[in-house]
């Protein structure tokens, strides 16, 4: 398979990154990976080294905030930033796949952000969601409220969420190669820990609205 590394232009003229991986062989379809958060496409190889083979395209970005895109880690403006992003991200692969079938896959944060995207917009072949984040377990009522004092006078500020590693998979190797991976952090700021609070319980309360 070939791989190529570059970028593109998404919300707000950020510059953030992409990579992508194409099929030795005629191709059948193109998925556009949406990574979860503190991550970034490059830990989606399980999925390439098995899609590729098989003819189809595989595209990756790294978040703003997130692996080699640039941007305070963990951090966000608004939710219509992301939004902004995978849009600027699929218009750029139907730029190079013209005509392709183009589904769009998320896991946990990224889960969330297809769903999202998926309820304001109909313009892809198909969506998959891998367990989206839909809510915060163990986040206790007085850490959210003051996250949503602090998203409003200091909304860049940022906390280590101290994620359990142990949640990522149960595979001690994945582990390992998540722990050591230099690109992955574990910082959100105010302001992205109430953007997503809010998308959580918008899409749910959405959920009759999905028609495709």
């Amino acid at each position: 398979m070939q791989h190529t590394k570059g970028s593109f232009k998404g919300s707000r003229g950020s510059e953030l990154f992409m990579q992508f991986w194409l099929p030795d062989e005629s191709k059948k379809a193109v998925l556009a990976v949406v990574h979860g958060f503190g991550e970034h496409s490059g830990r989606y190889m399980n999925l390439v080294n098995r899609l590729a083979p098989a003819g189809f395209a595989v595209y990756g970005f790294d978040h703003r905030g997130h692996g080699r895109s640039p941007g305070q880690r963990g951090h966000i403006q608004s939710w219509d930033e992301f939004l902004g992003d995978v849009q600027a991200f699929l218009d750029t692969i139907r730029q190079k796949e013209k005509d392709m079938p183009l589904f769009l896959y998320g896991h946990s944060m990224g889960g969330l952000l297809v769903l999202s995207y998926g309820l304001h917009y109909d313009d892809i072949k198909g969506f998959i969601a891998s367990g989206p984040a839909l809510a915060q377990p163990g986040v206790s009522p007085i850490l959210l409220t003051l996250s949503r004092i602090m998203s409003k006078i200091w909304p860049s500020f940022s906390i280590d969420t101290r994620l359990d590693v142990n949640l990522i998979s149960r595979d001690p190797e994945v582990i390992k190669a998540y722990q050591e991976d230099p690109l992955v952090h574990s910082m959100a700021s105010a302001r992205l820990g109430t953007e997503l609070t809010k998308t959580m319980e918008w899409v749910q309360a959405h959920a009759n609205d999905w028609k495709k």
